[in-house]
């Protein structure tokens, strides 16, 4: 957890400036700083490459929330049976179950928005990018950003 505290210390630093003296985010030593940044980001890399090379480990970690995400994509554009069937494949809690199929087909209420948000941190985007097929193996940059887009394309 000493990445956590560095990794934070690195961007949050920022605010408050560069000088050690008046900055509570930064060491005395910055060039220390910057080591024990970079070697304990090289440790947290490594440990979660190792993870999710497993796919079985990939699919425990990130399965439920692929699952949501692509049953309320399905609802949005009309595909209920679709979304019930992964839902059949992947356990969701009863409530997020509820809440998916609570309205109808195609409707574009609260439940089923043209726009979610989900808020998660950075243990979480690892192995929705693993899952995805794009993740470098590199840990994400502090706020980084993911954005799952679905377009239909209008009737001609």
């Amino acid at each position: 957890y000493a990445f956590d505290q560095l990794e934070c210390r690195m961007y949050h630093a920022k605010s408050f400036g560069n000088d050690p003296q008046t900055s509570p985010l930064l060491f005395a030593d910055p060039d220390r700083q910057n080591e024990l940044h970079l070697e304990s980001r090289k440790q947290v890399e490594w440990r979660f490459r190792r993870w999710y090379e497993d796919e079985s480990f990939r699919a425990v970690a990130i399965a439920p929330l692929l699952c949501e995400i692509s049953c309320r994509v399905a609802m949005a554009i009309g595909k209920r049976r679709e979304a019930e069937h992964l839902m059949s494949i992947v356990p969701l809690p009863s409530s997020t179950r509820d809440r998916i199929l609570s309205g109808r087909e195609g409707d574009e209420t609260e439940h089923h928005a043209s726009l979610a948000l989900y808020a998660a941190h950075d243990v979480t985007l690892c192995p929705l990018l693993a899952a995805l097929g794009c993740w470098n193996g590199e840990w994400p940059d502090y706020a980084s950003c993911v954005a799952l887009e679905v377009y239909e394309n209008a009737p001609v």
